[in-house]
């Protein structure tokens, strides 16, 4: 809505009436105008921190940051449809689940996530300038994005965490468990349109983003691709505040069976009759999701590998060369495993490296890109604090927002 301080307006293009700037006489609050042609009706806005859009109240969190009690948010700027809205709002506890999915059958598993500082906050080795801020190279047409030393930053931060995610849903499926996930950290905002890293407007926008919502690196709207038998990944996990929602039964979080890491040649079968009586088990330590010391049977793992490169989504957006040709880049699940085929059908027989849109891997490549490099670098038992560390409870919204 615009306002010349000229006074209510006869139509056009933001309606008739509106004018910010208008007449304020005998008004109480700075925010309230007189609106519509014959000025009896007064018009206010409200503060956009306590009546949040959804970038504003989910992504930025900004009544978070100033400490204030959020009263509205619209579940909008976010992706995979409906499931996406209602997976953002359990995030923030602000849904209502019954009783039954805190303490779903089967129990839960947590496996914590420990993100490298590394990853989490990569600098320039030139310059030592942090990587994770405002981007303009991205709307350069003819910057070389795919060795922009940002985004391989990025996707390695995203690839690092898909990589436990895979895994820990692996472990949850072959247990017949329902995973907490982790929170998510993401190195630069997600839009539909080209952007330098923040949405336009979002002045309050914190990089990386931290905690990042699911839907930024997942697609989880439902089954899309998936055959029979497959799990689909809503279908195996939950939100990561799951345990710091003031629903969540606090003795389930007492009696939570803490383990270091599986036995060593265990089948899933037994392990799901010994821990038959954990409704909450946390693992330091999830097994890979691929090889010999996976859970899965062989069978499954083929099952699931198909399964998993559906699971990610895209991020948007450098500007692309050309006007009409994409500018997205897709997240891989199978990023470290070669050879593979990613959700696009590509074959990839070389490391992963960034590829913009729908283009063929380019394993000319001497080398690999950081992507690859720092994501497959730090070892599986890097990926979680010790045993006596773990917090079911993980940081994230505090439980007042769940009421």
């Amino acid at each position: 809505v615009r306002g010349d301080g000229k006074g209510p307006g006869n139509g056009g293009p933001h309606g008739p009436g509106w004018d910010l700037k208008g007449d304020k006489a005998g008004l109480s609050d700075p925010r309230l105008f007189r609106c519509f042609s014959n000025g009896t009706l007064v018009c206010g806005t409200l503060p956009v921190a306590l009546f949040a859009n959804g970038h504003v109240g989910l992504v930025q969190r900004l009544a978070h940051k100033l400490r204030l009690q959020q009263y509205f948010v619209h579940a909008t700027h976010q992706y995979s449809a409906t499931a996406g809205k209602r997976h953002r709002l359990r995030e923030a506890g602000l849904w209502i689940d019954p009783p039954e999915y805190y303490t779903p059958p089967g129990g839960l598993l947590y496996v914590p996530m420990r993100i490298p500082d590394a990853l989490l906050h990569p600098t320039d080795p030139s310059s030592g300038e942090p990587l994770f801020q405002e981007q303009k190279a991205f709307l350069d047409t003819k910057f070389p994005h795919a060795t922009h030393p940002a985004l391989q930053a990025s996707f390695a931060l995203a690839h690092y965490q898909i990589a436990h995610v895979r895994d820990a849903v692996a472990t949850a499926w072959a247990l017949g468990r329902k995973l907490v996930l982790p929170m998510l950290a993401c190195g630069f905002d997600r839009g539909p349109f080209p952007h330098v890293g923040k949405s336009p407007g979002a002045y309050e926008q914190d990089l990386p983003i931290h905690p990042c919502p699911l839907d930024y690196i997942f697609d989880i709207e439902g089954r899309r691709g998936l055959s029979a038998g497959a799990p689909a990944l809503l279908d195996v996990a939950r939100e990561y505040s799951l345990l710091n929602n003031s629903r969540m039964p606090r003795a389930v979080l007492e009696s939570a069976l803490r383990l270091g890491s599986l036995p060593a040649d265990v089948p899933a079968a037994a392990l799901r009759r010994n821990w038959e009586s954990a409704t909450l088990v946390v693992l330091n330590k999830s097994p890979p999701a691929f090889g010999k010391a996976s859970l899965l049977t062989d069978a499954e793992q083929e099952v699931f590998k198909n399964a998993v490169k559906q699971y990610t989504d895209v991020w948007c957006c450098i500007n692309p060369v050309k006007w009409g040709m994409p500018g997205h880049i897709l997240h891989d699940a199978l990023f470290d495993q070669i050879p593979h085929t990613d959700r696009l059908n590509r074959k990839w027989e070389c490391p992963w490296h960034i590829t913009i849109g729908g283009a063929k891997p380019n394993c000319s490549l001497t080398t690999s890109s950081t992507s690859s490099k720092s994501a497959s670098a730090a070892p599986a038992s890097d990926r979680q604090p010790p045993a006596e560390q773990v917090d079911a409870r993980d940081a994230g919204y505090s439980s007042s927002s769940s009421k």
